[in-house]
């Protein structure tokens, strides 16, 4: 088994069932998700996430049926951060059991992809961090769209829920760091 992530079973009577959740890097978690089996069941709309581990999925938005995978190598580091944000709302939301597998061999030494998996977290958290930043620096703006009135953009001292003392003008932002910046992204600037 590769770095695999995130696998659901069920048993059809009585409706029994269970949510894989790799907690990267650390095993996978079990969680009872029969209150969500209207989901998880079979004809449910995440049925297709039932016996198998499909973290790639969970990951990249992608549910056809060569995504539903366990591989999550090539992933980038915000997309492994993704797993890592399922895997806390199903702590919320679903009652744990208890762990299984993990990113280590036979021997308990470490495998490449956890070590694979460990920098994208890592990569991940630099990218969030500099995200934050650049919010700070640049927040968004205040937007609302009418049948009537079409688009209103504004700003003010508390746009995108950040404060600060000056109220600023929407402008078109692209971020340095954005692989495909939409070029509609507007933001506060002075």
């Amino acid at each position: 088994m590769s770095c695999g992530c995130m696998m659901a079973a069920t048993r059809p009577s009585p409706f029994y069932s269970v949510f894989l959740v790799r907690s990267l890097p650390f095993p996978r978690k079990v969680f009872d998700v029969t209150e969500g089996k209207r989901f998880y069941a079979k004809g449910g709309s995440y049925s297709f996430f039932a016996g198998r581990d499909a973290s790639r999925s969970f990951a990249t938005g992608e549910f056809e049926e060569e995504n539903l995978t366990d591989d999550v190598t090539d992933l980038e580091p915000e997309q492994v951060a993704a797993i890592k944000e399922w895997q806390t709302q199903f702590e919320r939301q679903y009652k744990y059991l208890g762990k299984v597998g993990d990113f280590y061999d036979a021997a308990g030494k470490a495998t490449p992809a956890l070590k694979k998996v460990k920098e994208k977290l890592q990569k991940a958290k630099i990218v969030v961090d500099q995200e934050l930043e650049e919010k700070q620096q640049f927040p968004e703006c205040n937007s609302r769209w009418t049948e009537k009135d079409g688009a209103t953009v504004w700003c003010t001292e508390s746009s995108g829920g950040i404060e600060r003392s000056w109220k600023g003008y929407p402008r078109q932002f692209k971020s340095a760091r954005a692989q495909n910046p939409s070029p509609d992204a507007l933001e506060c600037q002075r």
